[in-house]
C-alpha cells in the first residue's frame, strides 16, 4: 500500500510537472507568439521610421538647398539695396541742386516780372504820350502850337549856344589877333607870378 500510494503520489507528481511544463510550454508559445506580433510591429514600425527618415532627409536637403537659394537672393538683395542707396544719395544731391535751381530761376522770373511790370509802366506812359501827341497833331491849331512851342525852344537854344560862344571868346580871346585854322596866329602870352620873400632873410 504504501508502494502504490508512493506510485500515485509520483504519479500526481509527474501528471502536475508535465502539466506545469505544458502550461509553461503553451505560455512560452504564447509569448513568442507575441513576441514575434511585437517583433512584426517594429519592423513596420521601423521600416515606417525609416521611410519618414528618408522623406526627413529629403525635406532636409530641399531645405538646405532653399536656404542656399535664400542666401544668394539675400546676398543679391543687400548688392541691390547698396546700389539703390548710392542712387538714392546721388537723387538726393540731384534734388537739392535742382531746387537751387528753381529757387534761382524763381528769383530771376521775379525779377523779369518787376522789370516787365516797369516795362508796361512805360509802354504805357509812352502810349499816353503818344496819344496826346497825335491828338495835338492832329488839329492845325495844335500843331500851329506844337510849331510855335518848337520854334521857342530852337530859340532858346541858339541863344544859349551864342551866350556860351561869347563867353569861350572872352575867356579865351586873342585880342583881335587873326585865327587860322581854329589857332591864334600870335603866340600866347607867358603868365610870370613873382611871390616876395618872407621878412628876415
Amino acid at each position: 500500500m504504501n508502494k502504490e500510494m508512493l506510485k500515485n503520489v509520483l504519479l500526481a507528481l509527474c501528471a502536475a510537472v508535465a502539466i506545469f511544463c505544458a502550461f509553461k510550454y503553451l505560455t512560452g508559445l504564447k509569448e513568442k507568439y507575441d513576441l514575434q506580433l511585437s517583433v512584426g510591429q517594429l519592423k513596420q514600425q521601423v521600416n515606417l521610421l525609416e521611410s519618414q527618415k528618408q522623406g526627413l532627409a529629403e525635406e532636409l536637403a530641399k531645405a538646405k538647398e532653399s536656404e542656399a537659394k535664400i542666401a544668394a537672393k539675400l546676398d543679391g538683395l543687400k548688392h541691390y539695396f547698396h546700389a539703390s542707396k548710392q542712387r538714392m544719395g546721388k537723387l538726393f544731391t540731384d534734388l537739392d541742386n535742382a531746387r537751387k535751381a528753381i529757387e534761382d530761376l524763381d528769383s530771376k522770373i521775379n525779377l523779369l516780372k518787376s522789370e516787365n511790370n516797369a516795362l508796361r509802366g512805360e509802354k504805357q506812359a509812352l502810349a499816353q504820350d503818344n496819344e496826346t501827341l497825335r491828338t495835338k497833331l492832329n488839329s492845325i491849331t495844335q500843331l500851329k502850337k506844337a510849331i510855335k512851342e518848337l520854334r521857342g525852344q530852337i530859340n532858346n537854344v541858339s541863344k544859349e549856344i551864342k551866350k556860351t560862344i561869347k563867353e569861350e571868346k572872352l575867356i579865351e580871346g586873342n585880342r583881335g589877333f587873326l585865327i587860322k585854322e581854329g589857332k591864334p596866329t600870335y603866340p600866347t602870352k607867358v603868365k610870370i607870378e613873382v611871390t616876395p620873400l618872407p621878412q628876415g632873410q
